[in-house]
């Protein structure tokens, strides 16, 4: 059991040139599934239906305007002072472009959602730059670029990197 122990030990300790190399696809995220998350501001959850496509994103119990209706889940968060920013997947059930995302900005009192954005991938990487949020997906026509959707509560912007 030591030997088994050191041996995964060493291998996190070796330095990334020993390792083989990761192809682009090893360095996306796939999407986690989380269906409900309290936070200072309140619980979120996802309200199921009985079609697979109709689940609903609700706060405190209230669905949020606009509706966010969906295969959901709570796909990443982000803890700010005074805020919380969290991200949604959403799958509609198509088949050209299964997957979109939308940011909810949760405060004290209030809540912003960002319009719909992705390019239909369920492979992201997220980040914050300051203010931003950051949501970067594979870009469907361009295997060696990058679709960035910068976020800052305010302005979606999206980016080919």
């Amino acid at each position: 059991m030591r030997i088994i122990i050191c041996a995964l030990l060493l291998s996190l300790l070796l330095p990334s040139s020993f390792a083989s190399p990761s192809s682009p696809q090893s360095q996306w995220l796939t999407l986690t599934s989380r269906l409900q998350l309290n936070t200072p501001f309140g619980e979120i959850k996802i309200s199921p239906s009985d079609y697979l496509y109709e689940s609903r994103l609700l706060i405190d119990e209230a669905e949020t305007v606009p509706p966010i209706i969906g295969y959901l889940n709570i796909s990443y968060v982000f803890s700010t002072p005074g805020k919380q920013a969290v991200l949604v997947s959403i799958h509609t059930g198509e088949e050209s472009c299964p997957t979109h995302y939308r940011w909810l900005l949760l405060k004290s009192e209030s809540y912003v959602i960002s319009p719909q954005f992705g390019s239909c991938s369920s492979h992201i990487r997220v980040d914050k730059r300051g203010k931003t949020l950051i949501l970067q997906t594979p870009n469907p026509d361009s295997p060696e670029k990058t679709d960035e959707y910068q976020y800052d509560g305010q302005h979606l912007v999206k980016k080919i990197r």
